[in-house]
């Protein structure tokens, strides 16, 4: 493979050098005699669709770009060649999406000649089309938000540019923060928003589209300030209130059929204090105490038809129905801790690290050998919520927003389909609901997890909505983020500290990400504290299920995202088990008593679930084990660290070996991989190297990573 890949770009330098100097037609005999072995290459598809272009179909070439654009959003010549076709076919509108995403790509900033290619095609199509001169202004902010991550800023929707002055006040202030909580200069990508303050907001507002049925946003405050008069209120570009997204639909009037009487709740929000809204039912009611921007809930019992209208516009939710399932598991809860290591919880002994949880999960399959398909939290739920592997959805860049997760079907809209009620209770800052972690949910309740969202939060939010709808099948995402905070070296909560030892509270606080931390015991001993707190917690949890429900009635799973840096003394590779290698437990309908040891990726964690609960689904990369009912084992397992401005880094795990991959030159903005000099290491799961001992083994698995990111490689 490695030799085939450097024949294939030889070959295309010369394919190149004859596009440049005009000889099209020797460019186009070579191309297609070497296309088919090379099509998988980025830059072979560019290729191809600029000689297309050359003959005159350009609407091919268009369409051979776009079909995969999807994984290469910042790529500079992709957009300015997408956006010269668009200019040809005359979609100007299109044609103006791709010049402004170029113009935001860093490469344009070298590139003066391509910059002022583009404004001459933009005066062009503004003097043909009048009517996109507005919607230069939208384009350009649209690229400058996704640029900046709005998204992460959740509930914040724009920003405003300020003036100088106020500029350098905000120097000393609040900057963007990294997972949970790190200044942004520490190396995740996203930047300081100097200069900017906080513009609109969601609250009140829908997306990914602005009318008809979408999320909408509003205060989770537990109606206090009808209390107090106190409104909710935001320091910097943070919310000092939780949020709440319901999928509804913004009207003063809606009207729900049902085939037979049903009982159903319905969550309402209006846009004044003490909006008045009628409902009628078998009766009419009037409801005159709601405060704004709130979602209120109502039940109506035995119902065949329900009618609810306003004089103003309002929110009206899905209709929320109390009926249980007969056969499938009618309660799913997900546990998501974020950051925990399955190396460091073997190592330290379940029993003593989280009692509780493994009392609880020792009736049901705990796996020892799953791993995330990436390195930190971003890549890695992407994979999880789509059954796809990190080069696949693209979801990996950390200062840009990638809108893919809106393209892809994922688990929970599954389940919705399924009749589920699905909800979120997370405060994780890379997922929030406009990222496209709103698919399929009905509920979702999330404020960055700095003051809030916590494991008792969060547990609280669970109990509370399992009580709510006692009747309803559901689907709960319970988010922990608190290990979070002993590698982010933020102080922790009162047991924490009095039972920790006097030397581990001096705590010293670090540039990097937590993913990125060495090793260190102060972090350790803390982190074991955290991470027995959370499990004291989870106990109330476990106590409520038991109580409320049997077992064949309920499905309860635990897994995480990534491991940890500081918890492995001089780890030889980044993507070794302590960072790669986490846990996988499921408890309840449908899973066997016992220790699954099968490989497992995070692609194949939810089409467990869903295999257990009955349900059927295209888990794309994803993989039912053996162990659960599954054809099939996985010889190996793929994890991968994607990431701008790093090394690109692969792991691929058997039984018995682990193989690396280490580029030695930095991946570009644009997550193209330069392979020059790159190095290859296949060890034996205990620590000892035989790369030279097990050459036929090296070369598989180097041909196979390098197979799979041939999308990505530009030089080798």
């Amino acid at each position: 493979m490695e030799e085939q890949l450097r024949a294939g770009f030889r070959i295309l330098k010369e394919i190149e050098k004859c596009y440049e100097t005009g000889e099209i037609v020797q460019a186009n005999q070579l191309l297609e005699e070497h296309y088919d072995t090379y099509k998988g290459n980025f830059n072979w598809r560019m290729m191809k669709a600029l000689l297309l272009d050359c003959q005159g179909k350009t609407g091919a070439a268009r369409q051979l770009l776009e079909q995969d654009y999807y994984l290469h959003r910042l790529h500079y010549e992709a957009n300015y060649n997408l956006g010269v076709f668009c200019y040809e076919e005359k979609d100007y509108e299109q044609a103006l999406f791709y010049f402004v995403n170029a113009m935001y790509c860093k490469e344009d900033e070298t590139r003066p000649e391509v910059h002022n290619s583009m404004m001459e095609f933009i005066e062009q199509m503004c003097s043909q089309e009048p009517t996109l001169i507005p919607l230069i202004g939208k384009e350009s902010e649209r690229a400058e938000l996704a640029h900046k991550r709005i998204q992460d800023l959740f509930p914040v929707k724009t920003l405003a540019m300020v003036e100088q002055e106020e500029a350098e006040q905000q120097k000393t202030g609040r900057v963007l923060v990294d997972d949970r909580g790190q200044k942004a200069n520490t190396g995740n990508g996203s930047e300081q928003l100097t200069g900017y303050r906080r513009g609109e907001t969601y609250i009140g507002k829908a997306f990914p589209v602005e009318e008809g049925y979408a999320y909408y946003s509003g205060i989770y405050d537990n109606s206090y300030e009808e209390r107090d008069g106190i409104e909710a209120s935001f320091s910097g570009f943070l919310p000092q209130y939780k949020t709440e997204t319901i999928y509804g639909e913004k009207t003063k009037q809606q009207v729900f059929s049902f085939e037979q009487p049903e009982t159903v709740t319905v969550p309402i929000l209006v846009y004044r204090d003490y909006q008045p809204v009628r409902a009628v039912a078998q009766e009419e009611y009037q409801f005159t105490h709601m405060i704004a921007r709130r979602f209120y809930y109502y039940t109506f019992r035995e119902v065949t038809e329900l009618v609810l209208n306003s004089d103003s516009d309002m929110v009206v939710g899905e209709p929320i129905v109390w009926r249980k399932k007969k056969s499938q598991p009618n309660v799913i809860i997900n546990l998501f801790v974020d950051g925990l290591s399955q190396q460091f919880i073997e190592e330290y002994g379940m029993e003593r690290l989280m009692p509780n949880t493994a009392r609880f999960f020792k009736e049901g399959t705990i796996c020892t050998q799953g791993f995330s398909n990436g390195e930190w939290t971003y890549p890695s739920l992407a994979s999880y919520f789509t059954g796809l592997r990190t080069r696949n959805h693209g979801l990996y860049h950390s200062s840009y927003y990638n809108p893919n997760l809106w393209q892809f079907p994922t688990f929970t809209e599954r389940l919705k389909e399924e009749g589920y009620m699905c909800s979120r209770m997370d405060g994780d800052w890379r997922s929030t609901p406009p990222t496209g972690y709103a698919k399929g949910m009905t509920r979702q309740i999330y404020q960055q997890a700095v003051r809030a969202m916590k494991v008792d939060d969060n547990v609280e939010e669970v109990i509370e909505q399992l009580a709510a709808f006692p009747e309803t099948p559901q689907f709960i995402w319970l988010g922990i983020p608190d290990l979070h905070d002993a590698p982010d070296e933020w102080e922790t909560r009162l047991s924490t500290q009095t039972t920790a030892d006097i030397h581990d509270r001096e705590i010293q606080r670090s540039a990097q990400t937590s993913v990125q931390k060495q090793y260190d015991t102060v972090k350790i001993n803390r982190y074991i504290t955290q991470l027995q707190r959370v499990d004291r917690v989870l106990e109330q949890l476990y106590h409520y299920l038991g109580t409320h429900y049997s077992k064949e009635d309920c499905l309860v799973t635990f897994m995480s995202d990534h491991g940890q840096g500081f918890t492995r003394e001089n780890a030889r590779f980044f993507m070794d088990e302590h960072r790669t290698r986490v846990p996988m437990m499921f408890w309840g309908s449908g899973i066997p008593k016992g220790i699954c040891r099968e490989l497992m990726e995070s692609t194949d964690f939810f089409p467990v679930v869903l295999h257990a609960a009955g349900i059927s689904y295209d888990g794309k990369e994803g993989h039912v084990p053996v162990y659960f009912g599954g054809k099939e084992k996985r010889n190996f397992v793929l994890t991968e660290s994607i990431h701008e401005n790093r090394l690109y880094q692969a792991a691929v795990y058997d039984e018995n070996y682990a193989f690396f991959l280490l580029s030695k030159e930095l991946m570009k903005e644009d997550e193209s991989i330069d392979l020059s000099g790159y190095e290859v290491h296949l060890m034996e799961r205990g620590g000892t190297e035989v790369t030279e001992e097990r050459p036929e083994l090296t070369r598989q698995y180097r041909d196979m990573v390098l197979r799979h990111i041939e999308e990505y490689i530009t030089a080798i």
